[in-house]
């Protein structure tokens, strides 16, 4: 089960950075880069 859980939180992460560079580049803003 623990693996279905790190399935789980690396998809939502991956789906974070992808809202963040989408972000990064919208807007221009090196802290959306980062975060």
């Amino acid at each position: 089960m623990w693996l279905f859980g790190f399935y789980v939180r690396s998809r939502q992460r991956i789906i974070n950075w992808n809202v963040g560079l989408f972000h990064c580049v919208y807007f221009l803003n090196i802290f959306n880069c980062v975060y």
